[in-house]
């Protein structure tokens, strides 16, 4: 199965030279390669990926599931990203996890571009 995993960010600093993997992204990746499932990762905050090239990748790469993290400036930024993916592939699962979607799971669920929102650490839900 191979899973897209997302940062959401209100801005994107790609301006800025040093361009690494937010964390998250990367700890649930490598633990989720570690039990067999195929991981690639998009942070919005290192780059200016248009949305047409993230559904492309998404089409290219054979996606079965998007993970998208989302910080409370970064959640709008989330609901855009991840409508505009229910939209062009409405049968394809979006998770959101984060510090937003932790707190604030009422207003997550309001959204029907996510079908689950993870509390906490979601390493072991990603693998349900």
């Amino acid at each position: 199965m191979a899973i897209l995993l997302v940062h959401s960010a209100p801005y994107s600093m790609r301006f800025i030279e040093f361009k690494g993997l937010n964390l998250t992204l990367g700890y649930l990746g490598a633990y989720l390669e570690q039990h067999g499932f195929s991981t690639s990762a998009v942070d919005l905050m290192c780059t200016d990926l248009a949305m047409a090239d993230l559904l492309k990748r998404i089409e290219q790469d054979n996606i079965h599931l998007v993970g998208i993290s989302a910080l409370t400036p970064g959640y709008p930024k989330a609901i855009a990203v991840a409508s505009a993916i229910k939209q062009a592939k409405p049968e394809l699962p979006i998770i959101i996890g984060g510090p937003h979607a932790t707190f604030q799971d009422r207003d997550v669920l309001q959204h029907s571009c996510f079908d689950v929102v993870v509390h906490h650490e979601g390493e072991q839900t990603l693998l349900a």
